[in-house]
């Protein structure tokens, strides 16, 4: 009986461990985080204003290096909700990065200085302070790897980041 409270237990933290979020597409168009990874796994650039270009660069390079095409690739931008700064970021992301599916964060306040104290969003969730960063989601869970993790002194993009993803999308199912 206690192991099978303990299963139960198990089952529900899985669930909640991936919380809702609601995100713009490029159309405008208003969609759930969670019915957006339903069935697909994703691979997201997080992006805003606070960030290293070339960073960005290596990420793509990496990215798109990748074999697997049942990963899609996005980008979720966090920016303050005014329609001509996103149309101009679109545009930036659109040449910087194609061939991504491009979103935005969708959040209530107003974006504070410096960029840890975001409240709300998927910025907000995870405390995202400079980007890029990244964020690999399925139906069931979702793993926030860190600008700094990511460019920090010990990591390397291509072996370390590669194990990373084999671990989330196909070894802890």
């Amino acid at each position: 009986m206690k192991l099978f409270v303990l299963i139960v237990l198990l089952i529900l933290l899985e669930i909640r461990t991936k919380p809702e979020f609601f995100l713009e597409n490029d159309k405008n168009q208003l969609l759930s985080f969670k019915f957006l990874t339903k069935s697909t796994k994703w691979l997201f650039i997080l992006y805003s204003n606070y960030n290293c270009i070339d960073c960005v660069l290596k990420l793509d390079h990496f990215v798109n290096s990748l074999k697997d095409t049942n990963i899609k690739k996005g980008v979720i931008i966090r920016c303050d909700n005014n329609i001509m700064i996103k149309k101009e970021l679109l545009n930036k992301i659109k040449k910087l990065l194609p061939g991504y599916y491009v979103f935005f964060d969708i959040h209530k306040s107003e974006d504070p200085w410096p960029p840890c104290n975001l409240k709300d969003g998927i910025f907000g969730y995870f405390k995202v302070c400079q980007t890029p960063s990244l964020l690999f989601a399925d139906d069931k869970r979702i793993k926030f790897l860190s600008n700094g993790f990511l460019f920090g002194e010990n990591f390397s993009i291509e072996k370390q980041l590669e194990n990373e993803i084999l671990d989330f999308f196909y070894k802890n199912k």
